[in-house]
Order: structure tokens, then sequence, then C-alpha cells
């Protein structure tokens, strides 16, 4: 399987749980719907660290499966990963700041 039908065909899944993952990106984001947009498009992170999120964390599957279905090692989808949680971590942290602040 060729990277852009894979691009293809993750750019299709996300389209069709877009609702979804939206809620839980409202949840995430203290009730910021702009924020929680921001989470889910996909100038966030690439599609490759989205991919691996979605896989592991929404779809619960394990590394070596995640590895599996994106054609890359069980490495990459670690480190692709922890480097989307991270971003995924600044961004949050900005809205525990801009919570604080409101009050």
């Amino acid at each position: 399987m060729t990277q852009s039908l894979r691009d293809e065909e993750f750019s299709a899944f996300v389209i069709g749980r877009r609702v979804g993952m939206l809620r839980s990106a409202c949840l995430l984001t203290a009730g910021d719907p702009h924020l929680a947009e921001d989470l889910v498009s996909p100038s966030t992170a690439a599609r490759r660290m989205r991919a691996a999120v979605v896989l592991r964390h929404w779809m619960d599957l394990s590394v070596e499966e995640t590895a599996d279905l994106l054609h890359c090692s069980e490495g990459t989808v670690k480190s692709q990963t922890a480097k989307a949680i991270t971003r995924l971590r600044g961004l949050l942290d900005g809205v525990a700041l801009h919570a604080e602040g409101s009050k």
C-alpha cells in the first residue's frame, strides 16, 4: 500500500469519526470549541502522529498492531505517539492557564 493511499484512507477514517473526535477534544480542552477544532485539524499534528494517537488511544490498538497498520516500526509508533502527546499537553497547558486567568 502506498503512502498516499494510506493517507487517503486515514483521512476518510478521521472524517467519518470527526463528530466523536471533536466531542472528545472538547472535553480535553475544558469545553473550548476552537481549541478542540485545533486538536483534530490536520495542521495540528503531522498525519503520522495523529494516526498513531488515534490508533493507539482511540481505537485501543497495541503498538505492534498500529505499526502493522501504518507499515512502520514499533519504535516509530512509540516516538510519533510521544511527540503528539507532548504537543497535546502543550496545547492543554495553554487551556489550563487560560481557565485559571479567567477566574
